[in-house]
């Protein structure tokens, strides 16, 4: 009899929590960079900026070349940059995201093309003006320390 009156709470007791789903109020970005001959790119820097608020948002590709940027403001437009050194920078407008969503974004990043020109590094030697404390260590002291050994 009682345990007829509690076999219906806990079926309520275990199935409400399974009904109830977390609210997503948030989108997401990710994809992956490649290089123009399909390596992926790590190290790569993606911003993206939502044009209404302003709110910027970034992030660098892994070693495998992905990237995500989770938490982002739902709705757009988005403008999407991709930077990296001796690559051309890449531009994605107009980007519209919905809510709860993940927007994938593949991007092929091609070698920029320009020259460096030559760097001159040089070296001198530095003042020896020291500030600060200082302490000498003798061949004294040394000997007087304690030790760990047994």
């Amino acid at each position: 009899m009682r345990i007829k009156k509690i076999l219906p709470l806990l079926i309520a007791l275990f199935a409400i929590p399974a009904l109830l789903k977390a609210q997503v109020t948030t989108s997401s970005i990710s994809g992956i960079v490649k290089q123009s001959n399909g390596e992926a790119l790590s190290g790569a820097s993606i911003t993206a900026i939502h044009i209404p608020s302003g709110t910027k948002y970034a992030t660098v590709s892994n070693k495998s070349g992905s990237f995500t940027m989770p938490g982002l403001r739902p709705g757009g437009p988005y403008t999407l940059s991709c930077q990296f050194t001796g690559m051309k920078k890449q531009d994605v407008e107009d980007i519209t995201l919905t809510l709860g969503d993940n927007y994938n974004l593949n991007l092929t990043m091609v070698p920029a093309a320009t020259t460096l020109t030559e760097v001159v590094v040089s070296g001198g030697k530095a003042t020896s003006q020291r500030t600060g404390a200082s302490t000498n260590v003798g061949q004294r002291m040394i000997a007087t320390l304690p030790s760990v050994s047994p």
